[in-house]
């Protein structure tokens, strides 16, 4: 390996490590195993060949599908950059994320905290975010590690925030449920009233990031004007938007259990007397 493709190499691992170091840094209750963080970090690594061949195979059928039509016209040619940006690719790589996140992390007895779905999301996409980097970064070159240490880095990060965050407020919902059907057993609350369920919650955790994905590939992959000033949007409002979710749930950090109880109570406000 020459020089030039060590220092490609450094450049294109560097954003991904510093996000990493950043989110972290705001773990602030609770530090996560390193243990742990590296398996998920070594998992999003992991899948950027899996997922490489599934888009490659689910876009060759895509094109089978638009054959017969005239790919010069505009519109029959964004429908099918839509198709394969938030079909397939936004589709395949966050549905692998969430697999791992999930596999890891589910039922992990370190999965205590509010912060925590945040932090392994985080882990998992900069995985796969940093192999990704170091493939496109060595065959592009310079100008290329220069936008995707700024856009795609940090907007693979930026998806597994949404991710984490409805992650975690799935895993609260589920303690919330655990409480309920226990307070139920006990007939300290009204057992007719529907339960705490988590399924919308876990819905949004991977039905978010794909759309800002699909978004953010699609503006990226059309090119028009349009579609350059809305992606610029876009990366401002995710800037903004999840660095500021971030030192939210610091912030705010604490335990499932604590936050379980507090919907618990707000859904039945004489409990704590009947207790």
């Amino acid at each position: 390996m020459s020089l030039n493709e060590k220092l490609l190499t450094v450049a294109a691992i560097l954003p991904a490590l510093i996000l990493c170091i950043y989110v972290y840094k705001k773990d602030r209750v609770e530090k996560e195993p390193a243990g742990l963080l590296i398996t998920l970090l070594i998992s999003g690594m992991a899948i950027v060949y899996p997922a490489a061949e599934i888009e490659t195979f689910a876009i060759g059928i895509l094109e089978r599908i638009f054959a017969g039509f005239n790919m010069n016209s505009p519109i029959v040619n964004r429908a099918f950059i839509a198709a394969e940006m938030f079909l397939i690719v936004a589709v395949t790589e966050e549905g692998l994320k969430y697999i791992c996140l999930n596999f890891f992390t589910k039922n992990n007895k370190e999965f205590n905290c509010i912060f925590d779905g945040l932090i392994y999301a985080v882990f998992v996409s900069l995985g796969f975010a940093l192999l990704e980097n170091v493939m496109y970064v060595l065959s592009y070159g310079w100008t290329n590690a220069l936008l995707r240490g700024i856009m795609s880095v940090p907007g693979h990060m930026f998806f597994a925030v949404m991710m984490g965050y409805y992650y975690s407020l799935g895993k609260i919902a589920d303690k919330a449920q655990e409480l309920e059907s226990y307070y139920q057993i006990k007939g300290l609350i009204d057992s007719t009233q529907p339960g705490f369920n988590s399924k919308s919650l876990r819905i949004k955790s991977f039905v978010i990031p794909v759309v800002l994905h699909g978004t953010y590939n699609y503006c990226c992959s059309v090119g028009t004007k349009v579609a350059t000033a809305f992606l610029v949007m876009l990366l401002f409002f995710m800037y903004s938007h999840c660095f500021r979710k971030i030192r939210l749930l610091s912030k705010n950090d604490g335990n499932n259990i604590s936050y379980a109880r507090a919907l618990l109570l707000k859904k039945y406000p004489d409990l704590k007397e009947e207790e």
